[in-house]
């Protein structure tokens, strides 16, 4: 989301950050061939050697992950950047508080914005419901997810703030009901990006873990497609269901259903 950054530039390293940590084989000068900019212009704005223009607005804009806000929020932080003199940048960052004002964007949108963006946080909730668990401290919840205590920290700092938990002694509980709601737009993009990194984990998991302890399985059929809208009915009936089922029981590990149901097409790149 294009409201927690405060320059263009740390925007498209994030960007680009993430596209290469779907696709390994995604590079800057693959970034730049989809900005339709060079390479070495690219290269100078990410290590703040030039400035962005007006125009990378635009080159953005192809990519169709900007609202028209975000676009406009854009437009001021390029307005910003490129002010030489201290009055007209004080002057924008004004204009930028204004306008994430006027749009209800609180720094608490966005921490719940990388919540539902980053897997780390969920999976933290869901570690403070292990029954083997005796006491849930950053450092016994680090271990048991192979995080980082540092990760740990920062993530339980954020969901304290969020009321999704609460400390009770050294233990972390649970304050939420179980379950992070998306209503608006802001946090559904947070969920494209949470939904990418656990594609990718799935991934992973098909190599690194034993087939007894996963299953991943998936079939290619032709539809009819106006079923669409009871299929997923059908779906979240389902996994509502199994959810119910895996969590009656003694839980010493926490897991990750993914059901996925999409149109199966090639991409422009693909032969």
């Amino acid at each position: 989301m294009i409201y927690e950054y405060n320059n263009i530039r740390d925007f498209l390293k994030a960007e680009l950050q993430r596209r290469a940590q779907m696709n390994p084989l995604f590079s800057a000068a693959a970034f730049a061939k989809k900005l339709d900019i060079s390479k070495a212009y690219l290269s100078l704005v990410l290590n703040n050697k030039r400035p962005p223009t007006k125009q990378m607005i635009e080159k953005i804009s192809t990519l169709n992950i900007l609202s028209d806000d975000e676009k406009l929020y854009m437009q001021l932080l390029i307005e910003k950047e490129s002010s030489r003199a201290s009055e007209l940048e004080e002057f924008y960052t004004k204009k930028i508080k204004a306008f994430r004002k006027e749009k209800g964007i609180t720094n608490l949108s966005l921490d719940l914005f990388q919540v539902l963006s980053a897997w780390q946080y969920s999976a933290i909730l869901e570690a403070i419901h292990l029954d083997d668990l005796k006491e849930k401290t950053p450092q016994s919840i680090a271990k048991k997810l192979n995080l980082s205590l540092k990760t740990v920290r920062i993530c339980s700092q954020k969901l304290t703030k969020l009321g999704l938990i609460k400390k009770d002694g050294k233990s972390f509980i649970r304050k939420d009901l179980g379950l992070l709601a998306s209503p608006s737009d802001v946090h559904n993009k947070g969920l494209v990006h949470l939904h990418e990194q656990l594609l990718d984990k799935a991934k992973r998991a098909l190599c690194d873990q034993a087939i007894e302890d996963r299953n991943i399985t998936g079939m290619t059929i032709a539809i009819d497609p106006k079923k669409i809208p009871e299929a997923k009915q059908r779906i979240k009936k389902f996994t509502r269901e199994l959810m119910q089922f895996l969590e009656d029981g003694k839980k010493t590990k926490v897991y990750q259903l993914n059901v996925q149901l999409f149109e199966l097409r090639g991409e422009d790149n693909e032969t």
